[in-house]
């Protein structure tokens, strides 16, 4: 090697003849890349190729192994059915379609073009069938060759060649096969000669033609030996060896050398301690065919035993978890020259982590940023100088786990401003122990490149991360000046101790932040028949999502035919306006139907709208829900009541005819404040009678009272009636005890009257300490009466006890009475 740098420029001009020689030869054929497509496609199809279903996809599969091979197509359009062509451009429909060359997809014009180009195989050979006893006869063949059978017999053409496969893989005494039609990667020559039929047929075979090259050792220290050895030259015929010297001088030199009688090349190189120390890049090409070898490559190293002083490399730190940065150094490096830092991973695959420039000292400083893609385990680092090819000793650093969020989620996903949303954080501690002071961080962003991060730091979350993966949460309240939009939205956890963040993950586009409006939920009408002039009921079911009221919303109604040049019909007398209380509500108001309605089905609309300007916040409609006829009878609903006034605690008898036999009946109450009672529904007789008796209490509001009644399937309204409560006289309630005094142990009996039959009564006792018991509840009897035994005990305080009654329905308390126990 060391006169190689004196052929600088015989190698160059070598190169050039040699590629424009090359322009015209087949290219190189590295079986490795064959048979690896092999393996990839044999049970599937590429699908940038057709797939031959029909007719057979075998010589096509083939043809594509070749292909990835190295193999170049040659002819064109034209030539699609000639010997001597071998491509594919495209498919079409039909069999004459000229994207594709027949030698590329049918089997037997696949073997006619083996035959004919002996730069890209050897002549045609036979494998025995049956295979033969001796041992280790199937290493005569090589993976990447071509199997083609001639099926004899069954009305097959013998000559014709039926079948193609390519050879996948060799173990002494069996040869696999990797073929399509019908799918298969490793198929067993004895088994398709044994068990599928073909025991009689004749398996072709063809040796494809292809330069190698290996080079053993691959690195060593100056003055190591390396041989370079290869197959598939011509026998007995020169062959280049190209090396491309280290960089940066990467200088291209020459050697000729000649093949075995076999195509064999063999070249053993000593290295010295004059040998450049770095990578050389080394290649054949075949100087009667002008086919090039694969590239191999050497290392040669410095040798301590040629003088050069040892590089250096340290870290720090040796050990930390996914996400630690660790900072590397070393001297002793080639001043300003590239510098390989590579690192063995814990799975034991090699790969190049950066290529540094040494400073004017010959230093190296790197910082490695581990993520949480680096597997927990051992990494082995170290650093090469590429001018002199020197190593540095390993270091190792171990990487221990991280957490990591592996699923997250939030809800809501459409929140008003002021509004909480929940992230949901699925946390992965790969560790066996507890993580302590982790901060669940949440930030979210308009979907706006220029959009900025937004923190809700008061709803941070410190939590303890257990072994496993476990579901953690946190709240996030949007701002109340936060502008309606679509937000993305990350999920972040942080050692809370340094800031540092072990993970985060962002979703986009999942949260919509909307101004919150009411919105009707459900919405019903009643009756749903009514003649024209009739009064019917719209009741809302109104969601108010925020947590404030929503003052000054007018509840709308609308009503129009079902024509679709029907146009909707107001009753603005009878808009109703309320307060909107947080949650689901229902609210009503009434529809005046005007007395000149068309009979019909109508349609009708609920409307809820800011009366401040008129705004609708939302709007439901049914359709086909009201019917306006006018063949109702025109028959009077009444009512009565008798008497038609009394103290309280009178029973007033309601009355009235006229109604839908069994039919549902309204009936409303106005009290005296002219506030109503909510609307109670009576069933009239199956003669359309209604009776009705109300019990007034003493607790009844004193005053005149209003009182109507709707038919709710004609919503024929009642005449109204009046009924006047007056105030019933006062009767005091009272209390006894008897006896007043007594030892402990005596038992003590409570009397009293005037309290409301069977009502509930609130019972309470003062301890001689000037202390309450809690009150207890004690009924009345039907009358009124009040009786109440209380036996004392040897454990009764002794001294005076004060006892006093309240009634629980009117309010009135008795006077109070006094038992002594000594």
């Amino acid at each position: 090697m060391k006169n190689w740098n004196k052929l600088g420029l015989l190698a160059f001009l070598l190169i050039v003849l040699i590629i424009v020689g090359c322009s015209t030869a087949s290219a190189t054929y590295d079986r490795s890349k064959a048979v690896k497509y092999a393996y990839t496609w044999g049970k599937s199809h590429n699908p940038d190729y057709h797939f031959f279903s029909s007719s057979g996809d075998c010589a096509n599969f083939v043809s594509q192994c070749l292909y990835a091979g190295g193999w170049t197509m040659i002819g064109k359009e034209k030539d699609y059915q000639s010997s001597d062509a071998w491509y594919y451009h495209s498919w079409g429909p039909t069999r004459w379609w000229k994207g594709y060359s027949r030698t590329w997809s049918v089997a037997n014009e696949l073997g006619i073009f083996l035959d004919r180009h002996p730069e890209r195989a050897d002549s045609r050979k036979y494998i025995p069938n049956p295979i033969p006893k001796n041992d280790n006869w199937a290493l005569n063949y090589e993976v990447g060759d071509v199997v083609i059978i001639d099926e004899i017999g069954g009305g097959k053409e013998e000559g014709k060649l039926d079948h193609a496969m390519i050879i996948s893989k060799i173990e002494p005494n069996e040869i696999y096969l990797a073929a399509h039609t019908n799918p298969q990667t490793e198929k067993k020559i004895s088994e398709i000669m044994n068990t599928e039929g073909y025991s009689n047929d004749k398996f072709v075979y063809w040796h494809i033609l292809g330069c190698s090259l290996t080079v053993t050792p691959t690195l060593g220290p100056q003055g190591t030996t390396f041989t370079f050895s290869g197959n598939g030259y011509t026998p007995n015929k020169d062959v280049n060896l190209y090396i491309r010297n280290p960089f940066p001088d990467a200088s291209v030199s020459t050697l000729t050398k000649k093949a075995d009688k076999t195509g064999t090349l063999r070249y053993n190189y000593p290295s010295s301690c004059k040998s450049k120390a770095g990578t050389y890049t080394i290649w054949a090409i075949d100087k009667t065919t002008g086919v090039k070898s694969n590239e191999v490559q050497e290392i040669i190293l410095a040798s301590d035993k040629c003088s050069i002083s040892p590089v250096t490399l340290s870290v720090k730190p040796n050990s930390g978890q996914q996400g630690t940065k660790f900072g590397f150094s070393g001297s002793g490096y080639t001043q300003n020259k590239k510098i390989e830092l590579h690192v063995r991973n814990p799975d034991n695959s090699e790969i190049l982590v950066s290529t540094l420039t040494a400073s004017n000292s010959g230093a190296i400083n790197y910082n490695y940023p581990s993520t949480t893609a680096n597997k927990a385990g051992v990494y082995n680092f170290w650093a090469i100088d590429k001018s002199t090819g020197q190593k540095s000793s390993e270091v190792p650093v171990t990487i221990t786990g991280q957490a990591v969020i592996t699923i997250q989620s939030m809800s809501p996903t459409v929140v008003a401003p002021g509004g909480k949303v929940t992230f949901v954080f699925n946390i992965n501690n790969p560790t066996t122990k507890n993580i302590e002071n982790v901060r669940l961080g949440a930030q979210i962003k308009t979907t706006d490149t220029q959009g900025e991060w937004i923190d809700d730091p008061a709803n941070d979350k410190i939590v303890t991360l257990l072994p496993g993966a476990h579901d953690y949460s946190r709240a996030f309240k949007v701002s109340q000046s936060a502008v309606s939009g679509i937000y993305d939205a990350r999920w972040v956890i942080l050692n809370n101790a340094n800031g540092n963040w072990f993970d985060s993950k962002t979703m986009t586009k999942i949260l919509e932040i909307k101004n919150a409006l009411p919105t009707i939920a459900t919405q019903s009408i009643s009756p749903t028949v009514v003649a024209p002039g009739g009064k019917i009921t719209f009741v809302f079911n109104i969601n108010n999502p925020t947590i404030k009221n929503i003052e000054n919303a007018r509840l709308g109604a609308q009503i129009k035919t079902t024509d679709t040049q029907g146009e909707w019909i107001d009753d603005p007398a009878n808009d109703k306006i309320v307060t909107l209380l947080p949650g689901a509500h229902d609210y009503s108001r009434a529809f005046k139907v005007s007395q000149s309605a068309v009979s019909g089905i109508y349609d009708a609309r609920w409307v809820i709208l800011n009366n401040a300007n008129g705004n609708w916040f939302d709007s439901k409609t049914m359709t086909k829900i009201l019917e306006i006829k006018n063949a109702l009878p025109n028959l009077p609903v009444t009512l009565t009541v008798s008497p038609s006034s009394g103290q309280q605690g009178t029973t007033f008898t309601f009355s009235g005819n006229g109604y839908t036999p069994n039919g549902a009946i309204e009936y409303h109450v106005k009290k005296p404040d002219n506030t109503e009672y909510p609307a109670t529904t009576l069933t009239a007789s199956s003669s359309g009678v209604l009776s009705y008796l109300y019990k007034s209490t003493t607790a009844s509001m004193v005053g005149t009272y209003t009182i109507w009644a709707i038919d709710k399937t004609t919503g024929k309204v009642s005449t109204e009636v009046k009924e006047t409560i007056t105030a019933a006289p006062v009767v005091p309630v009272t209390l006894t005890v008897s006896p007043s005094s007594g030892q402990q142990g005596t038992t003590f009996t409570f009397s009293g009257n005037g309290y409301t039959p069977n009502g509930a009564i609130e019972w309470h006792v003062k301890k001689p300490e000037n202390v309450e018991y809690p009150a207890a509840t004690l009924y009345a009897d039907a009358s009124g009466g009040l009786k109440n035994s209380y036996t004392s005990t040897s454990n009764s305080m002794i001294g005076t006890y004060t006892i006093w009654a309240i009634d629980k329905t009117t309010g009135r308390q008795s006077n109070n009475v006094q038992e002594t126990i000594t």
